[in-house]
């Protein structure tokens, strides 16, 4: 029942803190009709400018951290921090890619799962070095390729490669059902991942995907 409410409780905040929206419509701008669709920090980056990108990654990885904050100060005596953390971050992922006042048409969770990632530092038994291998994963390969989708699904798929390891090696203090818990939801934040990136996965086998501008020519 603990982990249902966290993950309601993450669903609210990551809808309801939609970044790049309502710095969008601060500017009389939605910026769900611009660019790709997706309020999410590529898409406020391409269409409004490294700030807006930059506010909205903040944003976007912050509310993960509220919603774990919240949910770990109910529940912090009944269940695992790493459970507590995980199963409000994928609310805060679900809450992020499909808002309920937005008609469902959010963003598509990479800054929220990154934020997911980012949590995990705060874990014991060197759980930091997770959060390190991801970031570093991710922007060695957005600055080798130039995909940010590339990227994005190099970085959950490492994840959920990490989880099993440290899990299996009693790292996550998680233990029988509760591991199994934890690496069903790394699973299922995976599979959102690669679900909402499916027309990028469809332009990057046609080519046509677009490259991230790094403020120099480079096709």
């Amino acid at each position: 029942m603990g982990q249902f409410v966290c993950i309601v409780i993450g669903y609210f905040i990551g809808a309801i803190i939609q970044t790049s929206y309502w710095y969008g419509r601060h500017k009389k701008i939605d910026i769900r009709r611009l660019g790709s669709g997706n309020a999410g920090t590529t898409n406020a980056t391409r269409m409004l400018g490294k700030k807006a990108g930059v506010i909205t990654a903040i944003g976007d990885v912050s509310k993960v951290f509220l919603a774990a904050l919240i949910c770990w100060g109910i529940y912090r005596d009944a269940a695992p921090t790493t459970l507590i953390f995980l199963c409000s971050g994928l609310g805060t992922v679900l809450g992020h890619n499909y808002p309920f006042y937005l008609g469902f048409k959010g963003g598509k969770g990479v800054a929220t799962t990154c934020g997911v990632i980012i949590s995990l530092f705060f874990l014991p038994n060197n759980c930091w070095i997770m959060t390190i291998i991801g970031v570093i994963t991710f922007f060695v390969v957005l600055y080798t390729t130039g995909y940010a989708a590339v990227a994005s699904l190099a970085l959950v798929s490492e994840f959920l490669i990490e989880f099993i390891i440290w899990g299996a090696s009693r790292n996550l203090e998680l233990h029988q059902g509760d591991l199994a818990q934890g690496v069903i939801i790394v699973i299922i934040i995976v599979g959102l991942t690669f679900l909402r990136h499916r027309s990028n996965i469809s332009r990057l086998l046609n080519n046509t995907e677009h490259r991230f501008d790094f403020g120099k020519n480079k096709k």
